[in-house]
């Protein structure tokens, strides 16, 4: 599973966990940030089948989740490497 550390924050709307729009609400990813793939999900809720489905990595069991595509994820995160 391919993991991702944010290296410049940004904003994104903000959805629930059905993929709803939350009205008013924005996710500020913030710089450190860990994110893996989401091999779980087999369809994207809120972008297209080529973006990305990443889930942040924490002790919370209530993660958040994003979809951006390639060109935010090669701008905004740095690979990690498997042992991390």
């Amino acid at each position: 599973m391919r993991k991702y550390e944010c290296t410049m924050s940004f904003d994104l709307e903000e959805y629930d966990e059905n993929g709803n729009s939350i009205e008013n609400e924005t996710l500020t990813v913030n710089v450190g940030t860990v994110w893996s793939e989401d091999d779980k999900s087999s369809y994207n809720f809120v972008a297209g089948s080529d973006a990305y489905r990443l889930v942040q990595i924490t002790k919370d069991e209530h993660s958040r989740w994003i979809e951006i595509y390639g060109d935010r994820l090669e701008e905004c995160f740095t690979e990690l490497e498997e042992d991390k």
